[in-house]
């Protein structure tokens, strides 16, 4: 990081007593502490891990990436992004995925050739990166199964209408004849 100095430290001891180089070193001073906050931020830019927020949405925008709110999980998925290269294998799949949804959640079965992964909704853009991270790196002869950890059950409602048509040709109804449809049933059917 830079250090903050004043000008009059590197000037030579006769000029150090003049008024107008005082004054002149007054007005500078200011002016390279300013510059020296720059290039810290500027520095600071260019690391996943220190970088700002406008850093981070510039690197998302180079990487299509969607923005979340969080701006740690939007770091963690930059340097998924960013630090995926090719060969992979099961020890750098593993380390990426772990590193995007977290520790403990993804299981690789190397017998069934199933890979696990567990994901919450705590965070909505985790599932949908992480199935785009599995798509890329993954081999095609890997199951993945992704097991949501907050829904334990979803049971589905379901209505069936059954609705009966005459047959008839149009252009021979007479009034009264008959109804153009009859009285609609209506079973409710329970999914286990």
């Amino acid at each position: 990081m830079f250090e903050p100095r004043t000008v009059m430290e590197h000037w030579p001891e006769m000029f150090r007593e003049l008024t107008e180089f005082q004054a002149l070193a007054d007005a500078l001073d200011p002016e390279f502490s300013a510059l020296g906050a720059a290039i810290d931020d500027f520095l600071a830019a260019q690391f996943i891990e220190t970088a700002p927020e406008w850093a981070v949405r510039r690197r998302e925008e180079m990487l299509e990436l969607l923005p979340s709110t969080d701006m740690d999980y939007r770091k963690k998925r930059l340097s998924t992004c960013w630090g995926a290269p090719p060969p992979y294998n099961l020890a750098s799949i593993t380390a990426v995925l772990e590193r995007l949804v977290g520790a403990g959640k993804v299981n690789m079965s190397l017998l069934n050739r199933t890979l696990t992964l567990e994901l919450g909704p705590q965070n909505p853009g985790e599932m949908s990166q992480a199935i785009a991270t599995v798509r890329e790196m993954v081999p095609a002869n890997v199951l993945v199964r992704v097991m949501p950890t907050a829904v334990t059950r979803i049971t589905p409602h379901f209505t069936i209408t059954l609705t009966q048509t005459l047959p008839m040709a149009l252009g021979r109804w007479a009034l009264g004849e008959y109804a153009f449809t009859g009285k609609r049933e209506t079973k409710e059917v329970e999914y286990i």
